[in-house]
């Protein structure tokens, strides 16, 4: 009698121990899923009317994208002048295909790590329409050699997880109001041309002309 009382036991408690660890399994996995975004950037760039950059190497100073009437413009607390659209559209087009690989932190302690905190990191912010629809910190990234990957370490600036992404987005997003600005001074058909005049000043100047597809 007492050893089947000794065996019954042994399983009750092995059936016990059993559904415990099964448990633990289902709240942990429940808990990566809850965690783990397998999303981090969701924008309607045609939605956008606004993007805010406070870069790093700019002192965290604010760069302000402006779209109005299909026309972007971009301004600092000195400065407006028209903005490079190519450089918009890359920006916006990297920041949607951008998807997270792994998560690298979940807590405040390793932000200054990966410097996604405010001092450290370059935050991005896009508005649509009057409301944030992205608000995102771009930290430092990394190199493995062996398999030639570059990580760059982001995080969503209402949540303390960090993430790891492809590519080197500081690079990128890392840059003052120079780097938004629209470069081109000339535009128009250079095949077109057949005069240029060069005017200096203490009235120096000289001019070149087309002749025979030949400058001269």
């Amino acid at each position: 009698m007492t050893k089947k009382l000794t065996t019954k036991k042994l399983l009750i408690i092995f059936a016990v121990m059993l559904a415990i660890v099964f448990l633990n399994k289902y709240i942990n996995s429940n808990k990566g899923e809850r965690t783990f975004r397998s999303e981090l950037v969701n924008i309607n760039e045609k939605a956008i009317t606004s993007i805010l950059i406070y870069a790093r190497a700019d002192n965290h100073k604010e760069v302000k994208l402006i779209r109005s009437n299909g026309k972007w413009t971009v301004k600092n607390d000195v400065l407006t002048a028209d903005a490079d659209t190519a450089a918009i559209s890359n920006m916006l087009r990297t920041l949607n295909s951008m998807k997270p690989k792994r998560l690298a932190a979940t807590d405040k302690s390793k932000w200054e790590a990966f410097e996604v905190n405010d001092s450290l990191g370059t935050r991005i912010k896009i508005i649509e329409n009057d409301n944030t629809s992205l608000d995102i910190m771009i930290g430092k990234f990394t190199y493995q050699q062996q398999t030639r990957m570059t990580t760059t370490f982001v995080r969503l600036s209402n949540e303390d997880d960090v993430y790891a992404v492809d590519g080197i987005l500081s690079m990128m997003f890392n840059q003052g109001i120079n780097s938004w600005r629209n470069k081109i001074l000339i535009t128009g058909n250079k095949e077109d041309w057949t005069t240029l005049s060069f005017q200096y000043p203490a009235d120096s100047s000289f001019r070149i002309s087309k002749q025979n597809d030949m400058w001269m």
